[in-house]
């Protein structure tokens, strides 16, 4: 419960490039302790990755759907393809920002003067 309240208690982050990579494999939490009720869990677990989204209003979502709950060792291509993404998103909006720029004008040549 603290922990969910954290999270509900995070303020946005405005639109920076966001990317949950969410893990939905079929052994989600391999070594859960027991008398823990799993698909409670799961189920506030998957809201929490919802919520992260609300966080950017340019955020998106990977699932890693051969992961258990440790994606980076189970399925480190999801994480590399949320890092691309995210540089990708960086890229573009630098490139945009640049396109905007006012450009300084080219200095016009001096006439020649005869003396």
């Amino acid at each position: 419960e603290k922990t969910s309240e954290q999270a509900r208690g995070t303020g946005l982050i405005g639109d920076v490039p966001l990317v949950v990579v969410t893990a939905v494999g079929p052994e989600w939490w391999p070594d859960l302790p027991s008398g823990i009720h799993a698909d409670r869990l799961k189920e506030l677990w998957l809201q929490l990755q919802r919520d992260l989204l609300k966080l950017s209003p340019n955020s998106s979502q990977i699932f890693a759907d051969k992961s258990s709950h440790f994606v980076p060792f189970d399925q480190p291509d999801a994480v590399v393809a949320a890092i691309r993404r995210v540089t990708q998103e960086v890229r573009h909006t630098e490139d945009q920002a640049k396109s905007r720029e006012p450009r300084a004008p080219k200095p016009l040549p001096m006439p020649h003067c005869p003396d």
